[in-house]
């Protein structure tokens, strides 16, 4: 399994090849003895400048962020590069469909391990998650979220999602 930081660097290198106008990237310099920064940062500029881009919008006013959340792996929706998920280890799922805005977490699915997710290619808005020995899916953007799949043995992990590009009514 590849680690956390060479996860997040293939994608970075992805986004920044796919997307012209903007650039990610993430940092993992200590910043103090107590934690490390797992920030994502935002160029608009070809990497000029950056901005970390951590923020959870809440509406109780206590700022929220990322930062502290240990990472799986983040998945960007085939069809609009806007769209990225972030699936950690422990907290759940995330999402932003516009990284200048910030970060949303999933409530609709468990606050758990997310072992991979994907996006229907033909639908921006199905989305499928694996957690543990189950297969959700959402067929709303994320909003809600259905279980479509479970294993009986709870030894079972269902770790990769593939859909069909031509079919995408098949999915294991």
């Amino acid at each position: 399994m590849f680690s956390k930081k060479i996860q997040l660097g293939l994608l970075i290198f992805t986004l920044a090849i796919l997307s012209s106008a903007c650039s990610i990237s993430t940092s993992s310099s200590t910043k103090s003895s107590a934690g490390v920064d797992s920030s994502i940062f935002v160029s608009s500029n070809s990497g000029s400048t950056w901005k970390a881009m951590t923020s959870i919008p809440v509406i109780s006013g206590v700022p929220r962020s990322i930062k502290d959340i240990n990472v799986n792996l983040m998945t960007m929706d085939p069809q609009d590069s806007k769209a990225v998920y972030l699936a950690s280890f422990e907290t759940g799922l995330f999402f932003t469909y516009n990284i200048s805005e910030g970060w949303t977490f999933v409530k609709t699915l468990p606050a758990e391990k997310i072992n991979d997710v994907k996006v229907d290619p033909k639908n921006k808005c199905v989305i499928y998650a694996a957690i543990s020995n189950r297969l959700y899916r959402s067929k709303d953007c994320a909003r809600t979220w259905s279980q479509v799949y479970f294993d009986n043995n709870a030894e079972v992990s269902v770790k990769t999602i593939t859909i069909d590009h031509y079919n995408t009514q098949i999915f294991i």
